[in-house]
């Protein structure tokens, strides 16, 4: 089998919303588009309404998690975060509510202020083109969120 040089392997970016976020996933996509101009093998996928089947089906696909807000959401945690995270995902996401309290910025994922779309793009660049950084930032992330629960 050959394989393609790294420059162009798909990068699988998920990100989770429907009607009622439809701004959190335009932040996203505008984000998505400026980094694949350095990264051409990013894929953005989406998963709308799904269920947790379809879901679950998508993070074994997916490289990173964004969970990405135009503004600040206090002490909202959006429900697929937790599962990505104890799937092993590297996470992006908005440091706002309660997702602050769950990500440590840099060691079990990657924060960036609500809606700084410029923010939102350096961090897609820095995992994009640092794989071995997005699998360490997603084995803490699971060793953190199951930690998590553990103490819950």
């Amino acid at each position: 089998m050959t394989q393609q040089p790294a420059a162009t392997l798909a990068l699988r970016v998920l990100a989770v919303g429907d009607v009622h976020a439809a701004d959190d996933l335009a932040l996203v996509k505008r984000a998505v588009a400026r980094v694949t101009a350095r990264h051409p093998g990013l894929e953005l996928v989406v998963a709308g309404a799904a269920g947790r089947a379809q879901l679950l089906e998508q993070m074994q696909r997916a490289h990173v998690f964004v969970a990405a807000r135009p503004q600040a959401a206090p002490h909202h945690v959006p429900p697929a975060l937790p599962v990505a995270m104890a799937g092993g995902l590297c996470v992006i996401a908005s440091a706002v509510g309660g997702i602050e309290g769950l990500i440590t910025d840099g060691f079990d994922g990657l924060l960036v202020p609500p809606g700084d779309e410029d923010a939102l793009v350096e961090a897609l660049a820095r995992v994009a083109g640092e794989p071995r950084e997005r699998r360490r930032l997603g084995e803490a992330a699971a060793t953190s969120i199951r930690g998590a629960l553990r103490s819950a």
